[in-house]
C-alpha cells in the first residue's frame, strides 16, 4: 500500500489529485497532468518532474486510468469520509464497494442490496480491505447498444466494439476477440517490464560503482596533495613558483576527471530515473489497467519503454593521477626546475600508493639525474626549439595532443572515404560521415577537447587557428551531393544562478567565410544554428533557432536556470547537401524541430560546435557520428518523415 499512501500530484501545476476532481491525462513521459493544465494556454506543456516539454499539436493525451485508480484508492484509505454512497442521493458515508455494480454503498443501502435476490450474489467488499486493483472495471458496455458488452477489438478503427457493432457499421472492419488481443499485449508488456528490471539492476550497479570510484578519486587526490606539500617543503626556497604551477595542474586534472565522473554519474542517474518511471508505470498498467486501458495506452507506454531500452549506459574509466618527482643536483636545479615535479596518468595502474615514489630518482655519478640527461639546457633567452616540446606536453593536461595530431590524416580519411550509406525505405540514401572535432583549428584559448573526446567550455594555454569563434569545426566539410546525418549529445551542469543573457552551447553548419567573424555563429549570414541560451523573454534556458543571421523561433525552457541543475540534450542534424537544407531533431523527444534554408550550395558547409560561459555552467559536447549512431524504430520513423518533407 506504499504507492497508495503517497499524494498523487499533477506533474505541471503539482496540485494533488482529488476524488471527483480534475481528470488526469497521461503525457508521453508517463507522468500525469490534470485536465486544467492540458486545456491551458500555450502550444506546449512541460512536465515539472522530468523537465520535458511536449507539443500539444503533435501528441494526443489520453485519460490516465492508472492514476485515477490510485487517486480513488488513496482517498478511500486516507480520507474515507469523502466517499459517499452512490446508490441514493442522501450524502451518507460509504462503507463498502460492489464490484459487479461498480458502486459505493452506505450501511442501509448495503443491507437492502444484499436482500435483493438478483444482487445478493454480487461481490461486496469493505472499504477498509480494498486495494487499488479492486477498483478495476471488470467489463464495459457499448454506448450505442447498452445491453451488449464491448468484447471485440476493431483493429481497423483501433476501438472497442460489441458484437452488434461488428455486424452493423463495422462489418467491413477487421476485428478480434478482446481477450485474445489483450492477452498478447499483456504478454509483450510483461516482457518489456522484465527487460526494464534487468536494465535497472545494471544501471544501479554502475551508479554504485561510480560512487565508489569518486570516493577513491577524492581519497587519492588528498594523498597526492599531502605528498606534494611534503616534498616541496624541503625545497621551498627555490621551488615556490613551480609548486604553485604543479598544484594548479593537479587541480585542473582533478577537476577535469571529477567533471567527467559527475557527467557520467548524472547521465546514469537520469537513465535510472527514466527506466524506474517506465518500469513502475508498466507494472501499474499491468495491475490496474483494464482491457481498454491496455490498448489505449499501449502506444505511449511502448514509446517510452523503447526510448529507455535504447539508451546505452556508460561507465567512466578511473585512471590514477600521479605526482612524480626527480631529485636534481643543487648546481643544476634552477635549470631543471620544470622536471622536478609533474602530473602523470598511468594506464592500467591499480592506484597503489607505492607507485607515488616510483619516479623519484637520485643523482647520477656526474651530478645530473637520469631524467635530465636527454633534456637540453634551457636558458632565460628565447630558445623556441628547446622549450616548445616540453611546454606542449605539460600544458595539455587532459588532451593527448600527440595522438590527436598523429591521427589527423587518419581522421580526414574517415571523413572522406569512411562514410556509410544506408537507405531508409525507398528514399534517397543518408550518409553517416565519421566526423571528428578539429583539434588544430580549435580556439583553445576558450575551449578544448579533453581526453574523453568531448568539447569542453574551458581553455588551455595555447591558441589554435580560430581567434574569434568560441568553438571548433569538424575536420572536413560536408559533401554537397547527398544527405549527411550526425548527432550531438550535450551535458550541462549549471554552476551558478543564471539571471542574465548567457549563451551556453551552439551547433549547426556554417560557410568558411562566416566561420571566424564573431564569437558565435547565431547572428552570422551563411550559418544555420541551434543555440542553447538564457532567454529573458521566457525567463529560462531556451533552444533558439537561427538562419542566416535571423532568429527563427524559440523552444521554451529546455533547462532550468537554477544552480545545481544537470541535464543532457541530444540533437540530430540532417544536412541536404544538394539543396542546402539543415533539419534539426530533438532526440530526447524524438521530434523534428525545424528545417532551415534552401537554395544552391556555393561554399563548403562545415559542421560547427560552440561552448560558452564556463562561469555559468560546465558544458561538455559529445559528437556522435558514423558507426556510433544507434538506430531504432522511433528514430527511423522520424528520419523518414523529414526526408518526405525536403524531397
Amino acid at each position: 500500500m506504499a504507492s497508495e499512501a503517497r499524494v498523487l500530484r499533477c506533474c505541471v501545476c503539482k496540485k494533488p489529485y482529488k476524488y471527483k476532481g480534475a481528470d488526469p491525462y497521461l503525457l508521453p513521459c508517463l507522468h500525469a497532468a490534470c485536465a486544467e493544465c492540458i486545456g491551458g494556454k500555450g502550444e506546449t506543456i512541460t512536465c515539472m518532474f522530468c523537465r520535458e516539454s511536449f507539443d500539444k499539436g503533435k501528441f494526443i493525451f489520453l485519460k490516465d486510468a492508472v492514476t485515477q485508480a490510485e487517486t480513488l484508492a488513496t482517498t478511500v484509505h486516507n480520507e474515507p469520509s469523502e466517499i459517499k454512497c452512490t446508490n441514493k442521493d442522501h450524502n451518507l458515508n460509504a462503507v463498502s464497494w460492489c464490484k459487479d455494480c461498480e458502486s459505493f454503498f452506505c450501511r442501509s443501502c448495503q443491507a437492502a442490496h444484499n436482500q435483493i435476490k438478483s444482487s445478493s450474489i454480487h461481490r461486496m467488499m469493505s472499504l477498509n480491505d480494498m486495494v487499488a486493483a479492486d477498483f478495476q472495471s471488470s467489463r464495459s458496455f457499448c454506448p450505442d447498444h447498452e445491453s451488449y458488452a464491448l468484447d471485440l477489438y476493431d483493429k481497423t478503427c483501433e476501438i472497442l466494439i460489441c458484437s452488434k457493432c461488428a455486424r452493423s457499421h463495422h462489418k467491413h472492419c477487421q476485428s478480434e476477440e478482446l481477450d485474445d488481443v489483450v492477452f498478447a499485449e499483456k504478454k509483450e508488456t510483461e516482457e518489456d517490464k522484465m527487460k526494464l528490471a534487468a536494465k535497472l539492476q545494471d544501471i544501479q550497479r554502475m551508479v554504485d560503482e561510480s560512487n565508489k570510484k569518486e570516493a577513491m578519486m577524492r581519497e587519492r587526490h588528498n594523498t597526492q596533495k599531502d605528498l606534494l606539500t611534503s616534498r616541496f617543503n624541503s625545497l621551498r626556497d627555490i621551488v615556490t613558483r613551480r609548486e604553485a604551477e604543479v598544484r594548479k595542474a593537479l587541480e585542473f586534472r582533478h577537476l577535469s576527471d571529477m567533471d567527467e565522473a559527475r557527467r557520467v554519474s548524472n547521465k546514469l542517474k537520469q537513465m535510472l530515473s527514466r527506466c524506474e518511471n517506465a518500469h513502475s508505470y508498466t507494472g501499474k498498467l499491468l495491475e490496474l489497467g483494464n482491457k481498454s486501458d491496455m490498448l489505449m495506452l499501449k502506444k505511449s507506454v511502448k514509446f517510452r519503454t523503447e526510448m529507455a531500452l535504447s539508451e546505452e549506459a556508460e561507465l567512466f574509466d578511473f585512471v590514477p593521477v600521479h605526482v612524480t618527482f626527480s631529485k636534481e643536483s643543487t648546481r643544476e636545479f634552477g635549470k631543471s626546475l620544470h622536471t622536478v615535479c609533474d602530473i602523470k596518468t598511468t594506464e592500467g595502474d591499480d592506484g597503489s600508493y607505492l607507485n607515488l615514489y616510483a619516479n623519484f630518482e637520485g643523482p647520477t655519478n656526474d651530478g645530473i639525474s637520469s631524467s635530465e640527461k636527454n633534456v637540453p639546457d634551457r636558458a632565460d633567452g628565447d630558445q623556441k626549439d628547446d622549450t616548445r616540446p616540453v611546454e606542449a606536453e605539460r600544458e595539455s593536461v587532459d588532451v593527448d595532443l600527440e595522438s590527436e595530431n598523429g591521427n589527423k590524416e587518419e581522421h580526414k580519411g574517415e571523413n572522406e572515404e569512411g562514410n556509410g550509406a544506408e537507405r531508409i525505405g525507398d528514399t534517397d540514401p543518408i550518409s553517416y560521415p565519421a566526423l571528428k572535432f578539429d583539434v588544430e583549428r580549435i580556439n583553445s584559448n576558450k575551449v578544448h577537447v579533453n581526453n574523453k573526446g568531448f568539447l569542453v567550455n574551458s581553455k588551455l594555454s595555447a591558441k589554435g587557428k580560430l581567434r574569434q569563434y568560441v568553438g571548433t569545426t569538424a575536420v572536413t566539410p560536408l559533401p554537397k551531393n547527398m544527405f549527411s546525418y550526425w548527432e550531438v549529445h550535450s551535458d550541462f551542469n549549471i554552476t551558478s544562478e543564471i539571471q542574465q543573457r548567457g549563451l551556453l552551447m551552439e551547433i549547426g553548419v556554417a560557410t568558411e567565410s562566416s566561420l571566424d567573424n564573431n564569437y558565435c555563429m547565431s547572428g552570422q549570414v551563411g550559418s544555420k544554428c541551434l543555440a542553447i541560451a538564457n532567454c529573458p523573454i521566457h525567463d529560462g534556458i531556451c533552444a533558439k533557432v537561427w538562419s542566416d543571421g535571423q532568429r527563427m523561433r524559440c523552444y521554451e525552457n529546455v533547462l532550468s536556470t537554477c544552480s545545481g541543475t544537470v541535464g543532457t540534450l541530444r540533437h540530430g542534424l540532417l544536412y541536404d547537401g544538394t539543396r542546402n537544407i539543415l533539419t534539426i531533431f530533438d532526440l530526447n523527444k524524438m521530434v523534428q524541430l525545424v528545417a532551415l534554408g534552401e537554395g544552391e550550395v556555393d561554399d563548403d558547409q562545415w559542421p560547427v560546435f560552440g561552448a560558452y560561459n564556463s562561469s555559468l555552467a560546465v558544458v561538455q559536447i559529445k559528437l556522435v557520428s558514423g558507426g556510433e549512431i544507434k538506430t531504432f524504430n522511433s528514430k527511423i520513423s522520424m528520419l523518414k518523415g523529414a526526408l518526405k518533407c525536403v524531397l
